[in-house]
């Protein structure tokens, strides 16, 4: 899937703890960003805007036999993975950490290079609506993810998970309780737009173009792609039909007719998403899968994924 960020320029101002890199030639021709974070003690660098000037794009596709090279330029990006200019101890615990497409072949031989290895797999799923209801009888809560109402109980649900942020989680919590009080399902979701190019699998562009040119349909997906943004699931087991209607409820709400979930394809999430009704589109598009890869810098075995690896996706966020 080749889309590109709409409403970048205001999301850059809400990125926690950004440093960013730039390349130049006279003027800027590459950068990326590391955004740091704390995963229990331990800093993690998310690796996000990695972008060049086209013109220093490779036009072929590249061989995925990877061959040593030096040069002053990787001397610096190995300095600068290795913690120099990122953290005023180089010798400290941390590692690097990112989202790629294993069938880009760019990608895959940069990862390798430089060290990244695949650690977990992540997928895609679209929940959409052609009408979406408002069930009226689930009386929606609000309360600010940052409560600590909401910290506590997504804290405990993802106790298993080793690798969780909740960077992204400031705006508006939506939950629903049951009579005694208790929350049984909640979500945050922000709503962002993509400008999509093409989509994966054979039939991907022309399922892209059939649906963009009916008016109904391109409800659920057009090259300007709106949707609703999932992050910070909660459910209590038994109740993931109320989780469903309150992400339709929601949708409603929005006047949005589909949500992305992102999720590690061995957590419990994503067999929630096997449990309701994701709609027309998982139907009939292929799940797009990925892969999270890293890079460890002083780290032992034991700090590597042994339970789901989860990250509340920065690419959505604020």
């Amino acid at each position: 899937m080749l889309y590109q960020h709409l409403g970048v320029a205001q999301k850059l101002y809400h990125i926690a703890r950004p440093h960013f890199v730039s390349i130049r030639k006279k003027n800027v021709v590459g950068t990326c960003c590391f955004c740091e974070r704390d995963f229990r003690g331990t800093t993690g660098f998310y690796v996000r805007y990695f972008a060049f000037h086209s013109s220093f794009q490779l036009k072929e596709t590249p061989s995925l036999h990877v061959r040593k090279k030096s040069s002053a330029l990787r001397t610096e990006i190995l300095e600068l993975l290795s913690g120099k200019g990122l953290l005023p101890d180089a010798n400290k615990t941390f590692f690097h950490y990112a989202y790629v497409d294993p069938r880009n072949p760019r990608s895959a031989r940069l990862c390798e290079e430089f060290g990244f290895i695949p650690v977990r797999q992540y997928t895609t799923r679209l929940f959409s609506r052609l009408w979406p209801k408002l069930h009226h009888k689930l009386n929606v809560k609000q309360l600010l993810a940052a409560d600590e109402r909401i910290r506590t109980l997504l804290a405990t649900f993802y106790r298993d998970y080793n690798h969780v942020s909740f960077e992204n989680l400031s705006k508006t919590y939506y939950y629903v309780e049951n009579e005694a009080g208790e929350i049984i399902a909640g979500v945050q979701v922000n709503p962002d737009a993509w400008r999509i190019l093409t989509l994966p699998g054979l039939n991907g562009n022309m399922l892209l173009n059939v649906f963009d040119r009916m008016p109904l349909l391109s409800r659920l997906l057009s090259k300007r792609f709106r949707f609703l943004a999932v992050e910070g699931i909660y459910y209590r087991e038994g109740k993931e039909h109320v989780f469903e209607q309150l992400l339709e409820t929601l949708l409603h709400q929005h006047s949005l007719h589909t949500a992305i979930m992102v999720m590690d394809t061995a957590s419990s999430l994503y067999r929630l998403t096997q449990q309701i009704n994701l709609g027309l589109l998982a139907k009939i598009s292929p799940e797009i899968h990925g892969h999270v890869i890293a890079r460890y810098h002083g780290t032992d075995e034991a700090f590597v994924a042994v339970f789901p690896f989860m990250i509340f996706l920065e690419f959505f966020g604020s």
